[in-house]
């Protein structure tokens, strides 16, 4: 018989108001300063949000600027075997065909000429000229009737196609002996 009366609505309904101030009469009981534990301000969100931006940019700066050196680094160690190659070109010539082909000195290599290795592009300067080694004290009265004692080779090689590339120099000295 108990269960078969009927429930008046009154005995079930709370209100959202009734239900929720436990909470705080913890904290008033408490003595605990119940403002701090209601939630950020907009300046303390504001505040917190530009710092992870600033974090965010720092972090994504280091990051691009890491694989730009990396970038950077590889093209220079592919530039430097360019130009060794180049090097390796010159010094097997005998030393009379040291020179540029229709310039001053004569001879056989090209003053400018590109290549390209992967996707990038190179331009290969060289430069030859005699040289009179004061030191010999010959100067223009060498055994040989000619004042030059060797040839002074600089080769130049820059990245066409890149961006914030220093150009590689190599020089070397081509005797005759």
């Amino acid at each position: 018989f108990f269960f078969n009366v009927p429930a008046t609505p009154e005995i079930y309904t709370l209100s959202l108001h009734d239900a929720l101030p436990i909470s705080n009469v913890k904290c008033q009981m408490s003595g605990v300063n119940c403002k701090a534990k209601q939630g950020f301000s907009v300046v303390e969100t504001v505040v917190a949000m530009a710092l992870f931006l600033i974090i965010g940019v720092t972090i994504y700066s280091v990051y691009t600027d890491t694989f730009r050196l990396i970038r950077n680094s590889q093209t220079r160690i592919l530039a430097t075997a360019l130009i060794n190659e180049q090097m390796e070109l010159i010094r097997n010539l005998s030393y009379g065909d040291v020179g540029i082909v229709g310039g001053s000195p004569v001879g056989q290599i090209e003053a400018y000429k590109e290549t390209t290795k992967g996707i990038f592009t190179f331009g290969i300067t060289t430069n030859i000229e005699y040289v009179d080694d004061s030191f010999d004290g010959l100067g223009g009265a060498d055994t040989t009737g000619d004042n030059n004692d060797y040839k002074l080779v600089e080769v130049i090689l820059n990245c066409i196609n890149c961006i914030g590339f220093d150009p590689v120099q190599f020089d070397t000295f081509i005797s005759s002996d």
